[in-house]
C-alpha cells in the first residue's frame, strides 16, 4: 500500500508539473518568449524545405542581430520541426505548428521531472527527500517558464539530468555495456543541445575513472575503463559527431560555428547590434570582478534564474526573491553541515565534486560571456546546473532532518511544501495574469 501511495505521489506531481508546461505553451505570446523569434526560425525552414539550414542563410538570419541559431547546435530545433510534421497531418495552422514545435520542450522538462524521481530513488533513503528534489526542479518558475516555448535551455537540463541519471546507474552496474550506451545517448544529446551544458560531459569523463578506480567489485581497472571508455567515445562520435564535421565543412573548419556566427553578425548586423560596437568590460581592460560588483549582474542573474518572465521585464514580488535566497542558501548550509558534521556515514565526494562542477561550469560560462562578448545577465543561461543545485539543497534538508532531536521526515516534508507555496504565489500572482493572455 505504501508503495503504491508513493507511486501515486510521483505520478501526481509529473502531471501537475506537464499540465502547467503545457498549458503555458498554448497561450504564451512569442513576444514574451525570449529569443524564440528567431530560434523558431530554423525549425520552421525544416518543416518548409525539409532540409538542415545553413547559418549564412538569410532565411534563417534575423535582420537586427545578423546571425542565426543554425550555426551551433539546435537539436531542440529539429525535434521540434518533427514534432511540426506530425501536427501538419492535422492542422496547418501558424498557432499549432508553434504549439507542437514548443512540445519539445514541453516534454524534455516533463521528462526532467520524471528523471528526477528515478535518480532519487536511487540517491535518497527518505521518500520525502525523493519528493523534494523532484519538486525543487519542476516548480522553479522559472524552469516552468522555459518548457513552455522553443528554447535549449529546457532540453538542456534534460540531458543533464539524463547524465545524472547515467552515472548513478552506471557506477551502480560497475559500468556494464547497457549503462555506457545510456551515458553515450546522454553526452550525444547534450552535445547536439547547448554548449552551456557541457559541464556534464567534462565530468562525466571525471566521474567514469573516478568511480571505476573506486569500484572494489572491478578487477583490472585500466582495462575496464579504457575498453568501456572507448565504447562511449565512439557512440557519442556517432551520435553528435555528424553535427561538428559539418560545420567544419560548411564554415572552414570551424567545428563549433561560433566564429563564423559573430563574424556574421560583424557584417549584417544593424548599426548598434554589431560586437564590435558593444560596451564591454573585457575591451575597457577593466578586470571581471569590476563588472560583478558594478553592475547589478548578480542580482539580475540569480532573480532570473528563479523567476523573471518575458523579456526580463516581468518580475514577481521582491519578497519572494528573498525567501527563495533563504531557501537556497540554508539547503546548501545544511549540506555542507551534514558533510562536516559526518551526517553521512560514507560521503560520496565523487559525485558532490562532479556535481559541484556542473554548477560552477555553467556559472563561469555565464560571467565570461557577458564579459568578454555580450553583456547577458539571465538566468536562464545557468539553468543546466539546475539538477546539481536541487541535488544539494534536497540533501541538505534531509542530512538536517537526521539530528537527533527531530522527528525524522518533517523537514524534507516542509521544505517541499514551502516550495510549492512559493510556485502558487508566483503562479497565481505574476506568471497567470502576465503570460496566460493568448497567442
Amino acid at each position: 500500500m505504501l508503495k503504491v501511495r508513493k507511486y501515486l505521489i510521483e505520478a501526481v506531481i509529473v502531471f501537475a508539473a506537464f499540465l502547467v508546461y503545457f498549458s503555458l505553451s498554448c497561450v504564451l505570446p512569442m513576444k514574451q518568449a525570449p529569443d524564440e523569434y528567431m530560434r523558431y526560425m530554423v525549425p520552421e525552414y525544416i518543416f518548409r524545405y525539409h532540409r538542415l539550414p545553413v547559418g549564412t542563410e538569410l532565411a534563417v538570419r534575423d535582420g537586427a542581430w545578423g546571425f542565426s541559431y543554425a550555426f551551433t547546435p539546435y537539436l531542440p530545433s529539429i525535434v521540434g520541426a518533427g514534432l511540426m510534421y506530425i501536427a501538419a497531418f492535422f492542422s496547418e495552422s501558424p498557432k499549432v505548428l508553434l504549439v507542437a514545435c514548443r512540445f519539445v520542450s514541453v516534454a524534455a522538462a516533463t521528462g526532467t521531472v520524471w528523471l528526477a524521481f528515478r535518480i532519487g530513488r536511487k540517491l535518497f533513503e527518505e521518500n520525502r527527500s525523493r519528493i523534494l528534489f523532484a519538486v525543487c526542479i519542476a516548480f522553479l518558475p522559472q524552469f516552468a517558464f522555459l518548457a513552455s516555448y522553443l528554447n535549449n535551455d529546457a532540453f538542456a537540463a534534460f540531458t543533464a539530468m539524463l547524465i545524472f541519471y547515467a552515472w548513478i546507474y552506471g557506477r551502480e552496474t560497475h559500468w556494464s555495456y547497457r549503462s555506457c550506451l545510456l551515458l553515450s545517448a546522454a553526452i550525444g544529446l547534450c552535445a547536439l543541445t547547448y554548449y552551456n551544458a557541457y559541464g556534464w560531459i567534462l565530468c562525466s569523463v571525471i566521474f567514469f575513472f573516478g568511480s571505476v578506480w573506486q569500484d572494489k567489485a572491478i578487477e583490472g581497472k585500466w582495462k575496464h575503463a579504457i575498453s568501456r571508455g572507448c565504447v562511449i567515445a565512439l557512440l557519442v562520435m556517432l551520435i553528435a559527431g555528424w553535427f561538428f564535421v559539418r560545420n567544419a565543412v560548411l564554415y572552414d573548419g570551424d567545428i563549433l560555428g561560433m566564429r563564423t556566427m559573430y563574424a556574421e553578425s560583424e557584417l549584417h548586423a544593424a548599426e548598434g547590434y554589431k560586437p564590435s560596437q558593444r560596451l564591454l568590460y573585457a575591451k575597457a581592460g577593466l578586470p571581471v570582478w569590476s563588472m560583478l560588483l558594478d553592475t547589478e549582474w548578480i542580482k539580475d542573474t540569480s532573480e532570473s534564474f528563479f523567476a523573471v518572465f518575458g523579456y526580463t521585464s516581468i518580475y514577481t514580488y521582491h519578497i519572494i526573491y528573498i525567501l527563495y535566497y533563504i531557501f537556497i542558501i540554508a539547503g546548501i548550509l545544511l549540506f555542507f553541515y551534514g558533510v562536516i558534521g559526518k551526517k553521512e556515514r560514507r560521503p560520496d565526494f565523487l559525485l558532490y565534486v562532479c556535481c559541484g562542477l556542473c554548477l560552477l561550469i555553467p556559472l563561469a560560462l555565464s560571467i565570461r560571456y557577458s564579459y568578454a562578448i555580450d553583456y547577458q545577465a539571465q538566468g536562464r543561461y545557468l539553468m543546466s546546473g539546475l539538477p546539481a543545485l536541487a541535488f544539494f539543497v534536497s540533501r541538505g534538508y534531509g542530512f538536517a532532518d537526521k539530528c537527533p532531536e527531530q522527528k525524522r521526515g518533517w523537514l524534507p516534508a516542509a521544505a517541499s511544501v514551502v516550495w510549492l507555496a512559493l510556485f502558487a504565489i508566483v503562479f497565481g500572482t505574476t506568471m497567470l495574469p502576465e503570460l496566460y493572455v493568448g497567442v
